[in-house]
């Protein structure tokens, strides 16, 4: 079994491969043949107290099962505060474990960070894809409202997948912002640090990837905006305020997920039957069918909201599995 650090995992997971990859599990789920159960949930010692989070997902070739522990008493390195119990350890760690579905084979351990970073922010850049067929999707500038590792994420998957040219970031940590900028400049991306009213108005796509309670995004938007909403993964977390979630046509990474977890939608009170599951929007581009009804309403704003699926680490191991030449779909 290959055991694959961050930046191998990085090397392996290149952001067209992801895409690819992305779009070949969203078909196979709309065929019926993945297999992804709600994740399981278990209490860890700590103070306060750890997690243990289990996601498995399978389809004919590949099965994956990610592992998440989350102590919060942990303290990165460069933190000034360190546990006597775990000093220096991230407050989140996870890793990936591929094996052959035919056979259980375990074929790879990928990094868990590196999984989780990159096909969450290949995921939103399909949508965008997928929701405004178009065009790319970056007809004004990208917004960005945060400055940690999922901002950086979509930022490089933008600057591939979507040929980004300019971007508005607003955070209240201006060391990480002044970092975000750095990392927009060696991707060829004009970008400066702008929270304003007339930022977030002006933008074509706008990303929400925070870890706060309390919604961060607020109307006006363009009309023909759209929203990724990946920083709140609870039913007590909502980024977008209530009001604009109802304003705009929605999709979801899962029904399942975001009925569980999707604290933008749940508090919002939304209709879940006006909700398009990705798979859906990519069946419906390339056989148009019962997602037209949706997809051909009056123009209103888009709201991608994605809580995370195990689906989508299955996605990865697909692409590091191409890279070893093992036939995969």
């Amino acid at each position: 079994m290959k055991i694959l650090d961050h930046s191998a995992t990085e090397a392996a997971l290149p952001w067209s491969g992801m895409l690819e990859a992305l779009e070949e599990v969203l078909l196979a789920q709309s065929r019926g043949i993945t297999q992804c159960p709600i994740r399981t949930r278990v209490d860890l010692a700590g103070e306060p107290r750890g997690l243990l989070l289990t996601m498995p997902a399978a389809d004919e070739q590949l099965a994956v099962v990610k592992t998440v522990t989350v102590h919060l008493g942990n303290r990165k390195p460069t933190d000034q505060l360190t546990t006597l119990a775990s000093p220096g350890l991230p407050a989140v760690q996870a890793a990936v474990l591929v094996m052959d579905a035919r056979t259980g084979e375990r074929l790879a351990m990928l990094d868990g960070e590196v999984v989780t970073l990159r096909r969450t922010a290949a995921l939103s850049a399909l949508a965008v894809k997928l929701a405004r067929p178009q065009g790319t999707g970056t007809e004004g500038p990208l917004h960005i409202i945060g400055s940690g590792a999922q901002a950086r994420a979509h930022l490089q998957a933008f600057a591939a997948l979507l040929d980004q040219k300019s971007c508005t970031i607003q955070t209240r940590n201006v060391h990480s912002g002044d970092e975000l900028l750095a990392l927009a400049q060696s991707l060829g991306i004009q970008a400066r640090l702008d929270g304003s009213l007339q930022a977030v108005s002006q933008a074509s796509v706008i990303v929400a990837a925070t870890s706060s309670a309390t919604p961060v995004l607020h109307a006006p938007i363009r009309n023909d905006a759209m929203i990724c909403a990946i920083g709140a993964f609870t039913s007590t977390m909502a980024e977008v305020d209530a009001q604009l979630v109802r304003s705009c046509h929605i999709i979801v990474d899962t029904l399942e997920g975001c009925k569980a977890e999707a604290g933008d939608l749940l508090q919002a009170q939304i209709g879940w039957e006006q909700v398009l599951p990705l798979h859906q929007v990519l069946t419906h581009t390339q056989t148009p069918g019962a997602a037209s009804s949706i997809l051909l309403m009056p123009h209103l704003p888009w709201l991608f909201k994605s809580v995370g699926s195990a689906l989508w680490d299955l996605a990865a191991a697909h692409c590091w599995a191409r890279t070893q030449g093992i036939f995969t779909h």
